[in-house]
């Protein structure tokens, strides 16, 4: 484990100046929808949530405890996790026997993927399911090499950990069973005890995990798993996929890291073929989110270099110049100040416009004596709980979203409260409150765009 903490200079200051960047960003931008709904699990730590398992909320808790209820408390650890992943990235290259050069050109091609800088600024669910991704390839390719059981249950810590993270990180579990069967490396390892002793280990990490939602109808199994249900067969969607998967990357890199894949497959192959042909067969039925991808831009950008490897050295630096400049014009577009260039629910326009928001919410509610929120939308529960720290906000409909928080307070009922939804969404939490006032409007602009209305109306009593 130790061999982390040593890298070059080249990869300690890679590491440094991105991390820095990030950390800046982090305590600078508003948080977006899903970070508040995150920050709303970790005020209750839990084994589980219905969207994700624990670790975002595990690493919200832990920043907050440290910085208290900021942006920079919700973001520091999981800026961290992708920091951590730049080294990672350097030591799986090496020990796959790539040369330090092409390594460290590996771990810079991670960074200035436009995927990369985008979500290193943010706490998703994303960043430590990447991190354990990729720590659990480092592990086992350490396994390999040197044959010592230690390696392999560390790899399997690793691999349950992540899927503590995130449910993606079970493709990369049947990835490793897929390696294990189908190369002569894999079956060489499945002969020794070490593999099962990893799937061992893997599963006594998870086993909180699966025992909560054994304990509550497996509900945030069958959230995740839900979306694998069959739907109209769209050609187009695929060709969108693939666009997505190599601007997310970058345009220029992606063209080497199909070389670089094709020429060696080997572990990182192999374990990367199961959520690729997922991901494959959900985008034509499906859209694929592009944030589905990141744990496999170290990969990615392994592959590249690999690919770029006969190529002139002054070449190379320009296809990463190309990838940086993309990437940069890309992210300087979206969260430029002012009016926006789109007005689609984004991120980069979910937090724009809150605090004058938040202004005419606070008019509206002192006019009415409210003395509590009702919602019906997850990320506006998450936003108005963050923006209203000292009110309490409560959904009204998907009481399964919010187990975490124990029953709905019945007390609320006999107090004065408004209700707010957007405008755009059908009203879903009318039925269960009695209105008491013609409803009012909220609107959130960024800079002369108007980007959403809310409908804010005030009400007494619970139906």
């Amino acid at each position: 484990m130790t061999r982390l903490f040593t890298a070059p200079a080249p990869i300690v200051l890679i590491t440094l100046f991105f991390g820095g960047v990030h950390l800046c960003v982090a305590g600078f931008l508003p948080l977006i929808e899903d970070e508040t709904y995150y920050a709303l699990w970790a005020g209750a730590p839990s084994w589980g949530y219905y969207d994700h398992p624990p670790m975002v909320a595990w690493l919200i808790r832990a920043g907050e405890m440290m910085f208290g209820t900021t942006a920079f408390g919700v973001r520091l650890f999981h800026v961290a996790c992708f920091m951590i992943i730049t080294p990672l990235t350097w030591h799986l290259a090496k020990t796959l026997s790539l040369s330090g050069a092409t390594a460290t050109k590996a771990a810079l091609a991670y960074n200035l993927s436009l995927l990369t800088l985008a979500l290193s600024n943010f706490a998703t669910p994303d960043a430590p399911s990447a991190l354990f991704w990729i720590a659990t390839l480092w592990g086992m390719a350490h396994a390999v090499r040197s044959d010592r059981v230690g390696w392999w249950v560390l790899a399997g810590a690793f691999a349950g950990l992540g899927i503590q993270s995130k449910f993606t990180n079970l493709f990369l579990c049947v990835g490793i069973l897929v390696w294990l069967g189908a190369s002569a490396q894999g079956r060489l390892s499945a002969r020794s005890k070490g593999p099962w002793l990893a799937i061992l280990t893997a599963f006594l990490v998870i086993a909180p995990l699966v025992m909560w939602n054994a304990a509550n109808d497996w509900v945030g199994l069958e959230r995740q798993f839900g979306r694998i249900s069959a739907a109209t067969f769209d050609a187009l969607l695929p060709v969108q996929f693939l666009l997505i998967t190599a601007v997310v990357f970058s345009p220029v890199m992606t063209f080497f890291a199909i070389k670089g894949a094709i020429k060696t497959p080997g572990l990182l192959g192999w374990t990367s073929l199961p959520v690729l042909a997922y991901l494959l067969w959900h985008s034509t039925q499906h859209d694929v989110a592009a944030n589905w991808l990141i744990p496999l831009h170290p990969i990615f950008a392994i592959w590249a270099t690999m690919g770029m490897a006969g190529l002139r050295k002054s070449l190379q630096r320009i296809i990463l110049g190309i990838s940086a400049v993309f990437a940069v014009v890309i992210l300087g577009l979206a969260f430029k100040p002012g009016t926006p260039l789109f007005t689609s629910h984004s991120p980069p326009n979910q937090i724009r416009g809150w605090d004058q928001a938040v202004e005419d919410i606070s008019t509206v509610m002192d006019t009415t004596n409210a003395q509590w929120i009702a919602t019906s939308q997850y990320g506006l529960t998450g936003r108005l709980a963050w923006e209203y720290p000292d009110v309490p906000v409560w959904s009204l409909v998907e009481p399964e979203r919010y187990l975490f928080r124990g029953d709905f307070p019945e007390g609320l009922c006999d107090l004065p409260g408004v209700i707010i939804e957007r405008e755009r969404s059908a009203p879903k939490a009318d039925e269960f409150v009695a209105l008491t006032t013609p409803e009012q409007h909220v609107e959130r602009r960024g800079g002369t765009s108007l980007l959403y209305t809310y409908r804010v109306q005030a009400f007494r009593g619970c139906q």
